[in-house]
Parts: C-alpha cells; sequence; structure tokens
C-alpha cells in the first residue's frame, strides 16, 4: 500500500510540475506576443525644445501604426513631461515587400513532366508584383530539398536573401537538377521556417513559405509535426502547392493541407501556373512603416546642466520605452560659436582698433621726436650762449 500510494504521489508531483513548465511557457510566450519596442533612429539635443525620431514595433518586428500623442509619455530627467508640453507627428515610410522562402521539390519520383510544372509555377509566383516601394522589394530565397543529409538544399547563391527576383528565376530555368529519389522534404521546410523567421523579424515583415511537392516524405516525415509547430509560433504563414500524382499520396496531400490551413495560408491542388502567382498576390501582405517625430518644450533653466530623456509608449496595455537621450540646458546665445564666426567678428573689431591704435603710436612717437629736437635745440642755443659768456669774461 505505502509503495502505490509513493507512486501515486510522484505521478501527481509530476503532473504538477508538467503543469507549472507549461503555464511557464504559455506566459513567456504571451509576454513575448505583446512586447513593444521604441527604437531611436535620429535624436536632436536642441534646448529648450529636444526631438526624436522613433519607431514602435511589435514583438514580430511589425511597426505599430496609428499611435497618437496619447500613447506616448515623455520622462525628463525620470519625471513625466506634461502632456500639453508635447509634440507627436506621424510620417509614413514607404512600403516593405515581405521574406519569402520557395521549396521546390525536384524528385524524379514526382515525374520530369511534373518537375517542369512545378517550376513554371515558382516562376509565376516570383514574377508576381507586390505594392512594395521600388528600394524596398520583397527578398527571396530558394531551397531545394535532397534525399542526403550531406547535400545543402538551402541555394548557396541566395542564402542570405536577395531582392533580385530575376536571379531566382534564372537560377530556376537554367540551373534546376532534378534530385534522384525521396527527398527530406520536411526537414528542409523546418530549416526554411527558421531562415525566413529571422529574415522578417530582422526586417520587420511579414513572413511567407511557398512549398511545390506532393507532399510525400518518407526520410524526414517525423519532422512535420515540428516544422508545423515552428511556422505557428513564428508566424509564418504558407502556400502549399500539390504537383505529382494523387494516387497513393494522400497521406502528403494531407499533410501540405494542414501546412497552409493551419498557419493562415492557402492550399492550391494542381493548380495552373498563373493562379499560384494571382493566390499569393492575395495572401502577401505588404508592410507600411511609420515614424514619429516627438519634441517637447522643456521648462528647466538654462543652467548649462546635462539632462536626460525617455520616450515611452503605451498601446492596448503593452509598454515600452527607448533608450536614454541626453541635451544640455544652454540657450542659443550660451552656446559656443562657430570658429569662422569668431574670426570674423575678431577681423572687423581688431582690425580697425589695431590700425588706431597703431596710428596713435606713430603719432605719439612723431610728437615724442618733435618735442626731442625741440629740447636739443633748446640745450644748443644755451651751451652757446654760455661759450659766449666764458669768451667775454676771459678778454676782460
Amino acid at each position: 500500500m505505502s509503495t502505490e500510494w509513493t507512486g501515486h504521489r510522484l505521478r501527481w508531483l509530476r503532473n504538477i510540475v508538467g503543469s507549472v513548465g507549461l503555464l511557464a511557457v504559455l506566459a513567456t510566450s504571451a509576454s513575448a506576443q505583446s512586447s513593444l519596442t521604441v527604437k531611436v533612429l535620429e535624436s536632436h539635443a536642441a534646448f529648450p525644445e529636444p526631438a526624436a525620431l522613433v519607431e514602435v514595433v511589435d514583438a514580430n518586428g511589425g511597426p505599430v501604426t496609428g499611435l497618437r500623442r496619447e500613447h506616448f509619455t515623455i520622462l525628463q530627467d525620470g519625471k513625466p513631461v506634461t502632456p500639453d508640453a508635447i509634440d507627436v507627428n506621424e510620417i509614413s515610410v514607404a512600403k516593405q515587400g515581405p521574406a519569402l522562402a520557395v521549396v521546390l521539390d525536384a524528385s524524379k519520383l514526382l515525374g520530369s513532366s511534373e518537375v517542369e510544372v512545378a517550376r513554371a509555377a515558382a516562376v509565376a509566383l516570383l514574377q508576381t508584383r507586390l505594392d512594395t516601394a521600388p528600394n524596398d522589394p520583397q527578398y527571396v530565397s530558394l531551397f531545394v530539398p535532397s534525399g542526403k543529409l550531406d547535400q545543402p538544399s538551402h541555394v548557396a547563391d541566395f542564402a542570405g536573401f536577395t531582392h533580385d527576383h530575376n536571379a531566382v528565376v534564372n537560377y530556376l530555368n537554367t540551373r534546376l537538377e532534378l534530385q534522384p529519389g525521396t527527398t527530406r522534404l520536411y526537414a528542409v521546410v523546418r530549416e526554411a521556417i527558421a531562415a525566413v523567421s529571422k529574415k522578417a523579424r530582422e526586417r520587420g515583415t511579414p513572413a511567407y513559405i511557398a512549398v511545390f511537392s506532393d507532399g510525400r516524405d518518407t526520410l524526414s516525415a517525423a519532422e512535420f509535426e515540428t516544422a508545423l509547430s515552428s511556422a505557428r509560433q513564428s508566424n509564418v504563414r504558407m502556400l502549399t502547392v500539390r504537383y505529382g500524382s494523387a494516387k497513393g499520396g494522400e497521406a502528403g496531400i494531407e499533410r501540405l493541407r494542414r501546412l497552409a490551413e493551419e498557419t493562415q495560408g492557402q492550399f492550391l491542388d494542381a493548380p495552373a501556373p498563373a493562379l499560384v502567382g494571382a493566390t499569393y498576390a492575395r495572401l502577401a501582405q505588404v508592410t507600411p512603416r511609420s515614424t514619429y517625430r516627438l519634441s517637447f518644450v522643456s521648462t528647466l533653466p538654462a543652467d548649462e546642466e546635462v539632462h536626460s530623456w525617455q520616450v515611452l509608449a503605451n498601446v492596448d496595455g503593452r509598454e515600452a520605452q527607448s533608450q536614454r537621450l541626453l541635451f544640455q540646458a544652454l540657450l542659443p546665445s550660451q552656446q559656443l560659436r562657430p570658429l569662422s564666426s569668431i574670426l570674423t567678428d575678431y577681423l572687423w573689431r581688431a582690425v580697425p582698433a589695431a590700425m588706431l591704435l597703431s596710428g596713435l603710436l606713430t603719432l605719439g612717437v612723431a610728437l615724442w621726436q618733435r618735442s626731442t629736437r625741440a629740447e636739443s635745440r633748446r640745450l644748443g642755443r644755451g651751451l652757446g650762449d654760455a661759450a659766449t659768456l666764458r669768451s667775454s669774461s676771459t678778454r676782460t
């Protein structure tokens, strides 16, 4: 009885520990999803009205738009500034294209004709125009699954993602090779999820994966659930396109369908290439970016001291604060002037003064010399008179 009771207590404790661990994971995940970040893009330390250009992004790096003055607080030396002294202006920035990973299963088992149709569909997708800014287009990478662990599936030319869609299209048109036998499809899908989600976080844009395959995988099918879970957690939406024979491949088709449906994506069954491009155009989201110019009027005295300030954002209960910014409480008249201005003033003031001084010195020297000559003449006349008197006295 005691042994059974001990075992029962151990199972109970394990359940409690497991539940606590699950709650901690869920709490951490919820916290991450609700977090904000305030990025300072530039700042101006002009007193008495310091200013900064900031961007507010969510946990996935996406921009938070439509904020107004009531969403911001400014701390000056750790104390809130009166809201009426704060000015907020939203500045719209160009639209950013998403990050896209294309996974093209080029196994010979699909049949060369089916692989050719899949290739044409991938090309149609890459040639689809999205409403992005010309200088901020969609970034793309390409994965071609193989059946060998030592053979990279991430095409090296595009490992860092590229905005040159034509380069990827050219690769598909001229360098794509059929892969012998079964490929490690879901292991590569998992790899693509990690890569595209990282790129999307860096850019602050949505992430997408387009998978072209029949869904069959006898080498890494065990990684399917892990890949699907990773896509959901990373907010990667998937467009899955089924090619190849449907006979005997029901399990693979179901996996492709789940990848799409459970990531809020789209599943297409043997579509024409043009439909693939049109579907992706509807699915893909272009991210409008916004920045905010914040300034405030400081009521601090011009004490010539260095002070700090921070920007706080509060959106639907989510809070974030920027790094500390600094300014010196100097009025324009107290601030150091440029050297060129100082030299100009010196030339305008010092040169005339020097010329006047030089003239006075010249006049003084001339007067002194004149006085000296007059004195010398008087002295000479005096000496002459004395000599005449002595001469007269001697004759007498």
